[in-house]
């Protein structure tokens, strides 16, 4: 599956045509973007040796987490030529064998108004699996929206620790 994602990923971005890379964060630096507000919870960039963990995408050191309940959310600003065109929301994730399925959240947004258009947010439970999973999904991007929405949950403190570990968080436009 991850080699399946890592192929999936260059063939998407080998050709510059086919798509707009509007956000990607890879938690390398030593703080997290400004684009991502913590709504609850202890979520900081943590090192993949002191969770005892196989390394992140492409043996990557850092990843996202909160070892409490929290939401962290992030707005991805659209460009004007958005409308109608497919977006791409990937990235890989980490549960542990017996840990709590980690949740995230998605939703189009005028800037101006922080309601959702098109009905409710979209909402699903990720599978815990115990190893590095790759999740991508596309959406239609609807014509009055401006912003993209991404919220990563764990709606539950672990009582060992072991919570979900997030990484390669991309948004992309497809062409």
């Amino acid at each position: 599956m991850k080699l399946f994602f890592t192929i999936s990923l260059l063939v998407v971005f080998a050709d510059g045509s086919k798509a707009q890379q509007l956000f990607i964060e890879n938690f390398d630096s030593a703080t997290l973007n400004e684009l991502w507000q913590i709504i609850a919870g202890n979520w900081q960039r943590a090192d993949v040796q002191d969770l005892k963990i196989a390394p992140a995408e492409n043996g990557r050191q850092f990843v996202l987490r909160s070892d409490s309940a929290g939401l962290i959310r992030l707005f991805i600003d659209l460009p004007l030529n958005a409308k109608g065109k497919m977006l791409q929301l990937s990235f890989s994730y980490y549960t542990y064998a017996k840990g709590i399925a980690p949740q995230v959240e998605t939703g189009f947004y005028k800037k101006q108004i922080k309601d959702g258009i098109r009905g409710k947010p979209a909402r699903s439970a990720l599978p815990v699996k115990g190893m590095w999973i790759s999740h991508t999904r596309t959406f239609t991007v609807p014509a009055d929206a401006n912003q993209f929405r991404v919220i990563f949950s764990n709606p539950r403190s672990s009582p060992t620790g072991k919570v979900a570990c997030f990484d390669v968080v991309s948004v992309s436009l497809l062409k």
